[in-house]
């Protein structure tokens, strides 16, 4: 999204939204490098910790409006362009984000001149400015726990998407499913099958133990009963075709609870994998 503030001359600031940047328009009165008002408010919301964070470079154009030469004006809008950088970093702009700036002059009000536009007094007032475009890295989408299976199946689907299966049932103390399960587990068999570039973590879930410890596993003897089950749910779906390598399990222990009741934390999720 593309956000566009005007600052000075009286004007309200206002917002317009297009792609990704971020816009301020600074104005200048005649022949002047200050600004009408440069309001630290704005550039605090622009330059906030997490935009910090994602802000990529900035560019600082200056303008000027018609009256004069064009060498004096290319001057003075470079001038202003160098004076709204000053003010951007005692306001808070990291000396390590790459700035460029650059005076256009009078150029784009001449232009309308040439194209028989009528210069009236608030076009020139509108015309001594600076611009400055914040430009933002991309953010990357968040990975959500999801409620569905076929969530994780769909194009826009993002990596780290979590899903819990559904009536997973374990005796206690062991890892082998009982009847019951098979309904879920069939059903993302068949996601796999229809989806064959889909990658998941099969992740197992105990509850109950202290400090995020795994419990003990009757079956195997053994002390880890979290990854003993989420293995079998792996092992079922190699043994029906899926290729090993689309896969992983990983036990989770006790580590990881929803704050759901001990019912909730007991569990075997899904997570996609690109």
């Amino acid at each position: 999204m593309k956000t566009f503030l005007v600052i000075g001359l009286g004007f309200l600031p206002f917002i317009l939204t297009a792609q990704t940047d971020t816009i301020l328009t600074f104005l200048f009165a005649h022949e002047s490098i200050e600004p009408l008002d440069f309001s630290s408010q704005f550039s605090q919301k622009i330059l906030v910790p997490g935009n910090q964070i994602r802000l990529n470079s900035v560019q600082i154009t200056g303008y000027c409006d018609d009256e004069g030469t064009n060498q004096f004006n290319d001057s003075l809008s470079l001038w202003r362009a160098r004076r709204i950088k000053s003010l951007l970093l005692k306001s808070g702009l990291p000396d390590s984000i790459p700035v460029q700036v650059s005076g256009r002059g009078k150029r784009d009000i001449v232009q309308k001149e040439m194209n028989n536009q009528q210069l009236s007094d608030l076009n020139r007032q509108q015309s001594r400015k600076v611009e400055v475009t914040f430009q933002y890295k991309a953010q990357k989408p968040v990975p959500t726990r999801v409620q569905n299976l076929e969530s994780l199946f769909t194009s826009d689907a993002v990596e780290g998407t979590i899903v819990t299966l559904k009536n997973i049932q374990f005796p206690s103390g062991s890892h082998v499913i009982l009847p019951e399960s098979y309904g879920v587990l069939k059903q993302l068999l068949v996601l796999l099958n229809e989806h064959p570039e889909t990658k998941l973590d099969i992740l197992g879930h105990v509850c109950c133990e202290r400090n995020g410890q795994d419990s003990f596993d009757y079956d195997s003897q053994s002390g880890n009963l979290s990854y003993n089950r989420a293995k079998t749910v792996y092992d079922y779906l190699v043994r029906e075709g899926i290729d090993p390598t689309r896969l992983k399990c990983y036990g989770m222990k006790s580590a990881f609870k929803l704050g759901l009741g001990d019912g909730k934390d007991m569990r075997v999720e899904v997570r996609l994998r690109k």
